[in-house]
């Protein structure tokens, strides 16, 4: 009983606080809700999407984006701002395609073979 009293005196010393606590209770439910989603996976070709199906998990699980920015332009404008430069080490290959185009793809080994990581960037 003297939590709750204590509670109604923090209550009435700080009304702000209730609405600070019902934004961030309605804030966690919209994330839970609507912003954690399983990827859509968009594959024309069939055995192509059953491959990725049963060898890459990350697929069929629900992507988690970070609590406090998950919008996808506030990540592109907060991450130029924000910098981290891990130490990656790893294999550039160009790929000359059969139009003259040409794609450079970044090639990443880790020491056990279980892991690639893909950096396909393409230009004009």
């Amino acid at each position: 009983m003297e939590l709750l009293t204590d509670l109604s005196l923090y209550w009435q010393q700080y009304p702000s606080a209730i609405i600070v606590l019902v934004f961030a209770i309605c804030y966690v439910i919209y994330y839970n809700l609507f912003v954690v989603k399983v990827p859509h996976l968009a594959c024309k070709d069939e055995k192509f999407r059953r491959f990725l199906l049963e060898h890459c998990p990350a697929v069929t699980e629900k992507f988690k984006p970070t609590i406090w920015c998950f919008e996808s332009r506030a990540q592109t404008i907060i991450g130029s701002f924000i910098k981290s430069s891990p130490k990656i080490t790893y294999d550039s290959e160009l790929v000359i395609m059969p139009d003259g185009g040409q794609i450079i793809l970044d090639w990443y080994e880790n020491e056990n073979k279980d892991c690639r990581i893909l950096n396909v960037s393409l230009n004009s």
